[in-house]
This record gives C-alpha cells, sequence and structure tokens, in this order.
C-alpha cells in the first residue's frame, strides 16, 4: 500500500476505511436506566406504615412495545407505572416507542406475590415485551432522597 501524503487523498482514504471496517454487534438493552432514586414517606401518626417510593428515569430502545414493568427488592415485586417525560401526558405500555424518555414509579406500599421470586438481585426492574417472557435491567445503584414527613 502507498502512502498518499496530499490532504484530499487522505481523508479519502481514511473515511473508506472507516465505511468498510466490519460492523461489530452491539447488544442494546430494551430498557436503559439513566437515574434511579428513592424517598421514604414517613407517616405522621405513630401507627402508619413508613412507605419507599422509587423513580427511575429510563429510555426504551426496542421497536417492540412493553406489556408491563416491575421493581424487584428484597425478593418482593411491586408494580411500575410509566409515564413519558413530558409534563401533562400519560402513557400505558402499549403506547411506548422507541426512543421515548420514561419515568418508571413504584411504591413499597403495593406489593405482588413474587412470580420474580427467583430474582435474587436487590435492585432490578423486570419488564415484559408483548408475547415474551419476563427481562430484567439491574440497577447498579439507587440515589436516597431525603425524607419526607408528613404532618
Amino acid at each position: 500500500m502507498r502512502t498518499i501524503f496530499f490532504k484530499g487523498a487522505f481523508s479519502t482514504i481514511i473515511l473508506g476505511t472507516i465505511a468498510c471496517a466490519p460492523k461489530i454487534p452491539v447488544n442494546n438493552p430494551p430498557l436503559v436506566i439513566l437515574e434511579a432514586s428513592e424517598q421514604r414517606i414517613i407517616p405522621g401518626r405513630k401507627e402508619g406504615i413508613i412507605e419507599s417510593q422509587y423513580r427511575f428515569l429510563a429510555v426504551w430502545q426496542s421497536a417492540e412495545k412493553p406489556d408491563s414493568f416491575r421493581f424487584v427488592k428484597n425478593g418482593k415485586s411491586f408494580p411500575c407505572h410509566p409515564e413519558p417525560f413530558r409534563p401533562g401526558t400519560k402513557a400505558a405500555p402499549h403506547s411506548i416507542q422507541r426512543g421515548d424518555t420514561l419515568i418508571l414509579s413504584a411504591s413499597t406500599a403495593n406489593p405482588f406475590a413474587s412470580e420474580a421470586g427467583a430474582i435474587k438481585s436487590e435492585n432490578t426492574i423486570l419488564y415484559r415485551i408483548t408475547g415474551s417472557d419476563w427481562q430484567q435491567t439491574i440497577i447498579p445503584s439507587i440515589k436516597k432522597q431525603p425524607d419526607n414527613k408528613l404532618p
């Protein structure tokens, strides 16, 4: 191969090399978590139950639509409610499209009987794409927000 020293041909050779390079498959999960937070709600009465609310900022990257979302913590499964990251709009899981930014919210007040009992991870989002089994995204860390103390 000859080395060409003038600018125009060099950039053509470089661009041609990049365009002809083999594509490396990238494993893109359908759900990518951008941020996760937890806030405890402390009731004003002593007999009240302390509740934790979780919020996950996420991006849906699959062309297929999700059926439902759940959050698993301490072996319990909690429903996650998706909302688009646009003020004043509501979303049902079947209306979510590729590239949508979502806020998933879950509360420890309403645990499910755990279908997710086999999941041993501490913090996991489960989601089901229409016609498939449960899939999971593990959340590496959850930022704790200040407690909300009710009167």
